[in-house]
């Protein structure tokens, strides 16, 4: 009995594992090199993980993971070399966001920059790469998971180039892309930089103007040289990168119903917003992380917990921002000092003028950001908008005070002001005064807190976290393929997809039938007013009739 129970104890395990071996997939995750991308795949990744599959990642030489990463179970292999570390992709991305902090940035400037650093990480991810393909094809790679956004759409080149398919990963979804069911009524261009309400006819000329100025010019378009292409070209044929946008098998975005205005969408989108909530537990659930350690944690706890405090609140611009110029440092000590019973917590590496700190302010470089937003005594998180950030925000109930900088951060405040869940402020307008009073608002005020508990019970309370439904979607794609998937309306143009040609032709039938009878009616008072002007004058025609005008008299010869 021992000996059969043994057997049975010890076979079974090993032929699950087996089993699971066997299912396992080879899974490959490309993201823009950025703490917030990286992280966000990264989870992702560590959900497949968990599920058995072999997880690759592609991430340039030049990223660093920042203090406390956790082991997401992943596999990394780097590409670039030289350009990349000399040209320091971070301090560019650091030193473009400082930017505009000063100056508020068109979005010719924002497109002029974007193509500088992904000139260079272009260039270092597809040419001379084969020594880097043989290596991902040696991995039997079944499927990719590719990171774009608006200018940064030339990753799909290389799932191109081994053969597999693909999921999107994004943050800004282009409704042609999908193709979603959209309209200019309700869909604000992506080059509006904000959304706009769409009752106001202005706004819904505007965003016409956009979209058309948009598929006129593909302002977003990578410039990438033909000549490259066309070395892709050889292992299947394809117009541009947009048609690989196109083909994706699934596009997960970064939105989800309790923070975003949802747009209606197909089978082949799914909601992935909040990932990186997922990394705060030292729980067996979640990742590793020596972020949620206690030793990386206490220098925190006794800040927090400092007797006479009426809460705290947590100052974070994003990986992007290291630190501020003098005047903003200046700027910010001075409201923080206007809140002597608020423990405030700041991101930042400055250093010139903290020697002066006020004694309710501790800063630091790095911050362990989601688990300081998960503790009870944060009543407020002052923001740029990352998509991140505000998700874990959400999740764990603290309303924001917003002060985007650029990309899609203005969009992201707005809609924590449309929702109720905070406040924003315009950086480059920024006073202490209207500072103090936004966040004494913020404070004094319940409905804030209100409407983002429960927001954040509806986030909650969803079946699938995000990280299980990009798992789940991916296992299925890899298993079913994507056909059944994808909406009737992918291979149509936009100007089809819209209709234009159709509105075109019947524009144009109409106009010829109104012409026509326009034409008709101009006889017909020619006719009256000749008819009118022989009758006045008594004359008659040479059969004794009165006579007609001359385009009544043309018709009536056509008839004899």
């Amino acid at each position: 009995m021992i000996s059969v129970t043994f057997t049975f104890s010890f076979i079974v395990p090993h032929l699950l594992a087996l089993l699971n071996f066997t299912e396992a997939s080879g899974i490959l995750l490309i993201p823009i090199p950025v703490n917030s991308h990286v992280g966000s795949l990264n989870v992702i990744g560590w959900a497949l993980a968990k599920r058995g599959h072999h997880v690759h990642m592609l991430l340039d030489v030049s990223f660093k993971a920042p203090p406390g990463w956790p082991n997401f179970g992943v596999t990394y292999h780097r590409y670039g070399g030289k350009s990349s570390e000399v040209m320091n992709i971070e301090k560019f991305n650091q030193d473009m966001t400082m930017n505009f902090m000063d100056h508020d940035p068109k979005m010719s400037y924002v497109l002029e920059q974007s193509q500088i650093v992904n000139s260079v990480l272009h260039r270092e991810l597809l040419t001379d790469n084969d020594e880097l393909i043989d290596k991902l094809k040696s991995l039997k790679l079944d499927i990719a998971v590719v990171d774009c956004l608006p200018m940064i759409n030339y990753f799909y080149l290389i799932p191109h180039k081994l053969g597999i398919p693909w999921i999107t990963y994004t943050d800004a979804l282009d409704p042609s892309m999908v193709p979603t069911p959209w309209l200019p009524s309700f869909y604000t261009p992506i080059l509006a930089g904000k959304s706009l309400n769409a009752s106001v006819f202005v706004n819904r000329l505007y965003n016409v103007a956009l979209m058309v100025w948009q598929m006129i010019t593909s302002p977003f378009d990578m410039p990438i040289s033909d000549k490259l292409l066309d070395e892709y070209r050889k292992f299947k044929d394809f117009r541009n990168l947009n048609e690989l946008v196109r083909k994706s098998a699934m596009f997960f975005t970064t939105h989800n119903l309790a923070m975003d205005k949802i747009m209606p969408h197909t089978a082949n989108v799914a909601h992935v917003g909040g990932l990186t909530i997922e990394i705060i537990s030292s729980s067996s659930s979640s990742p590793s992380s020596s972020s949620s350690s206690p030793s990386t944690m206490s220098k925190y706890e006794s800040f927090l917990s400092a007797e006479g405090s009426d809460g705290a609140v947590l100052v974070s611009f994003g990986s992007l921002v290291s630190s501020f110029p003098d005047r903003y440092t200046k700027l910010f000590l001075d409201v923080f000092s206007q809140f002597p019973k608020l423990r405030f917590i700041w991101k930042t590496n400055g250093t010139e003028p903290h020697s002066k700190l006020p004694p309710n302010v501790l800063i630091s470089d790095w911050l362990p950001q989601n688990q300081l937003l998960s503790r009870k005594e944060v009543v407020l998180f002052i923001t740029h908008g990352g998509n991140n950030g505000q998700f874990e925000a959400l999740y764990h109930g603290v309303p924001m005070l917003t002060i985007p900088l650029f990309g899609d951060q203005p969009k992201n405040a707005q809609r924590i002001v449309e929702k109720h869940f905070g406040e924003m402020l315009d950086f480059r307008k920024l006073s202490v005064e209207e500072m103090t009073k936004k966040i004494r608002m913020i404070i004094e005020d319940p409905t804030y807190k209100s409407n983002i508990t429960k927001a954040s019970e509806i986030f909650r309370s969803q079946p699938q976290s995000a990280s299980e439904r990009a798992a789940y979607w991916t296992e299925h794609v890899i298993k079913y393929g994507c056909d059944h998937l994808q909406p009737p309306g992918k291979e149509l143009f936009t100007f089809q997809y819209l209709l234009l040609d159709v509105i075109l032709l019947i524009s144009f039938v109409i106009f010829f039938v109104l012409y026509i009878l326009y034409g008709v009616w101009r006889i017909l008072v020619d006719c009256w007013k000749g008819r009118n002007s022989t009758l006045g004058r008594g004359e008659v025609d040479d059969d004794g009739g009165h006579s007609h005008c001359a385009s009544c008299r043309g018709i009536y010869k056509k008839v004899e």
